[in-house]
Parts: C-alpha cells; structure tokens; sequence
C-alpha cells in the first residue's frame, strides 16, 4: 500500500495506483476507502472497464444492489467502447 501511495504522490492522475490502492483496501474489508479509491481510478481513466467493475463488486457484497447496478452498467458499457475502439 505504502508503495502506491507513493506513486499516487508523483504521479497523481496514475489511475492504476488508485485502483491497486482500492483493491488493498478491499482485501481489508475497508470498504469506504477502497470505494472511494476506485471512484478516484474511475475520474483519472474513466475508460478502464475493472475500475467500474471493482465498485460494483464491492457494492454487491455489501448488499448495496441498487449502488452496483450504475458500476456494472458502467463497466459492460466501457468495454464495450474500448472493443470497438480497437477493432
């Protein structure tokens, strides 16, 4: 964690560093920060599909269904967007 709180210092739009920093605080069962984290990821590279997915994940677990529902559609609609973009 100590190590991508350090990236994020130098490199504050680093999404990925945000998004790693999420997960840790998911693996801790912190769940508001690690929400929070991935809402950063998300405004750094709205684009990134596991960014929207993670959130919705963690708000599934929470039993927050209706919260999940916006992540997921998020997320299937960004991959979608990045495959086309790339064919």
């Amino acid at each position: 964690m100590d190590y991508y709180k350090k990236v994020i210092q130098y490199m504050p739009r680093r999404a990925a560093a945000y998004g790693m920093l999420g997960f840790c605080y998911y693996r801790l069962e912190e769940y508001e920060k690690s929400v929070s984290f991935y809402k950063k990821a998300i405004q750094s590279e709205p684009l990134f599909f596991w960014s929207h997915f993670n959130l919705g994940v963690i708000h599934f677990k929470n039993a927050n269904y209706k919260e999940a529902i916006e992540p997921f559609q998020n997320a299937v609609a960004t991959n979608s967007e990045i495959g086309r973009a790339h064919v």
